[in-house]
């Protein structure tokens, strides 16, 4: 598995109480979370990954 396959297979689905959108991004997945909140993955308008 390529990195972006090994990163890809650590983001777990969004659960109900996760948004779908922040701002202009697209939310696929949560990649962890924790004390301080949650990181996201997420897909700006263009379709360029972001974290």
């Amino acid at each position: 598995m390529n990195e972006s396959g090994a990163q890809l297979a650590r983001v777990q689905a969004l659960t109900p109480d996760d948004p779908e959108r922040v701002g202009g991004f697209s939310l696929r997945g949560r990649i962890g979370s924790g004390g301080m909140g949650q990181v996201y993955l997420a897909y700006t308008p263009g379709g360029r990954a972001v974290k």
